[in-house]
């Protein structure tokens, strides 16, 4: 069995886990400074308090070269895999953001899983 398929993409738990150990522990995502952090979170949360986004768009698009999900995963929301995304960097980078006085909003205000 392959990796992608043992997490479900539309269950929370599993995406947050996913989420923590293989994008937040990575090498790239280390090296983010607190501006990365802060813009990362303010495009997220920008992008799910406007509810003509197409999140849809961005999963689904196979144009695009720089954003791959395995192929056997069935996004059935793909807006809450975005809201999980928020509360993902929300975790780990929330406390940190808001000790740096940034304006950060909690993910209970822009999601609504």
């Amino acid at each position: 069995m392959r990796g992608s398929l043992r997490f479900n993409p539309n269950i929370e738990k599993d995406l947050l886990f996913l989420f923590s150990e293989k994008l937040f522990s990575g090498p790239s995502i280390e090296g983010y400074s607190i501006d990365h952090k802060d813009v990362v979170l303010k495009m997220l949360a920008d992008a799910l308090n406007d509810p003509e986004y197409d999140f849809e768009g961005i999963i689904f698009d196979e144009e695009d070269e720089y954003f791959c999900l395995p192929f056997e995963w069935d996004i059935e929301d793909p807006r809450f895999f975005f809201e999980v995304a928020y509360k993902a960097a929300f975790n780990h980078w929330g406390d940190e953001l808001i000790k740096s006085n940034r304006k950060v909003l909690h993910p209970n205000v822009c999601t609504k899983n």
